[in-house]
């Protein structure tokens, strides 16, 4: 869900909006006879896709260590 999002690394953030500059760039240089519409939408893309995108892989739960998984015992001895 959009609205169900981690707060990112602000050195990631950072990152994503250099690359969606770059990208935007490069499509006014590919694309200079677009509307300025057309590129408010795309510009408006580039952050929503910045702001929503979560890089970060979600760490599994701690899962806590019997004495058995301690000494190496296996569940079936």
């Amino acid at each position: 869900m959009i609205l169900n999002v981690k707060i990112m690394n602000p050195h990631v953030k950072i990152s994503l909006l250099c690359i969606g500059a770059i990208l935007v760039g490069a499509y006014k240089l590919l694309l200079p006879w677009t509307p300025f519409w057309v590129d408010l939408f795309v510009i408006g893309i580039a952050v929503l896709v910045c702001l929503f995108s979560t890089p970060e892989k979600v760490r599994p739960k701690d899962v806590k260590k019997t004495n058995d998984d301690l000494i190496g015992k296996d569940d079936f001895s």
